[in-house]
């Protein structure tokens, strides 16, 4: 009997400290294990105030979880592909917004008190192309529609929907419509760099039938010297790869601005002779560019929390 109290309370206790483990960790961001594909999702949150800091953003059905910076920026991981509702929340906000999850997202959403929208209905997307059927074309499981307005690029050179590949990656900003078709204002394709063809082998010529020459005296057989014994070649050290940086895609107003730097939404921003300069007004360099201009940045936040930008994109001139 004693035995049988003492296998009891094991399992009682064992069970009330899987339900405490259970039940931590409520905000932390937990991926699917169910094999279910997932993407990360980003973007920033602002009210009629500005931008919405201290918000906390959830994913609806799961325990993912984050919180706005003072920039109203805000990260999540593991978000499963398909519809998916964040809940933003904090003062004066309880607000709900449900938007299709195809690959890695990028959000900019408007909230006041219990309503949450796109702005602009504006979404941006990456993911890989899986179907094109003109002038439409399925990317990580979301419809994407196309028109004669559609800019589509391959690196700098503009291309035609028939010329993206089923499987190759590409990035889509447009607009979410009715139904959950994304109307794409432009799309970005990965370069693709064609495999080189492999050069065939030269047929080898026939080789003469040599003519047998007399067989020579033989000379003295000389007595070998000893082979000196190598001295092993030390392996050169390798050298470190650096690790690379955390891609990062923010927006904001040019607070100041001294190229090749600048200073966006409270982040430093470093450009260089491959950052891509484009969108409004005049753009073929850092210094058309001015204080008060809305950009969007994409690039790499570097160990020292600068951002060095690949892409640099004004949205609004300032004063317009």
């Amino acid at each position: 009997m004693n035995r049988i109290a003492r296998a009891l309370t094991c399992l009682v206790t064992a069970a009330w400290i899987g339900a405490v483990a259970c039940g931590r960790g409520g905000g932390s961001p937990v991926a699917p294990t169910d094999g279910t594909p997932t993407a990360n999702v980003q973007g920033t949150v602002a009210s009629s105030a500005g931008a919405a800091a201290g918000l906390r953003v959830s994913v609806a059905g799961t325990r993912l979880s984050g919180t706005t910076d003072s920039a109203g920026h805000f990260a999540l991981r593991g978000v499963s592909r398909g519809d998916a509702t964040f809940r933003f929340q904090g003062q004066g906000v309880d607000a709900s917004l449900t938007v299709p999850v195809g690959g890695d997202t990028v959000l900019r959403i408007e909230v006041a008190g219990t309503q949450a929208a796109l702005r602009g209905g504006e979404i941006e997307f990456t993911g890989n192309v899986e179907a094109i059927h003109p002038p439409r074309l399925t990317v990580s499981g979301l419809q994407v529609a196309t028109d004669a307005a559609t800019e589509i690029e391959r690196g700098d050179t503009k291309i035609t929907l028939r010329q993206l590949q089923v499987g190759e990656s590409v990035k889509v900003e447009g607009t979410l419509e009715a139904g959950g078709v994304v109307h794409a204002r432009e799309i970005e394709a990965s370069a693709i760099t064609p495999s080189p063809s492999p050069t065939p082998s030269p047929t080898p010529s026939p080789s003469p039938t040599p003519t047998p020459s007399p067989t020579p005296t033989p000379s003295p057989t000389p007595t070998p010297s000893p082979t000196p014994t190598p001295s092993p070649t030390p392996s050169p050290t390798p050298t470190p790869s650096p690790s690379p940086g955390v891609r990062v895609e923010f927006e904001g107003t040019i607070e100041s601005l001294t190229p090749p730097t600048l200073r966006v939404a409270g982040r430093t921003v470093v450009t260089d002779s491959n950052t891509h300069l484009h969108g409004q007004g005049q753009t073929h360099s850092l210094s058309d560019f001015q204080v008060g201009d809305e950009v969007e940045i994409e690039g790499v936040q570097r160990p020292d929390g600068t951002v060095l930008a690949e892409d640099i994109k004004r949205t609004e001139e300032a004063g317009h």
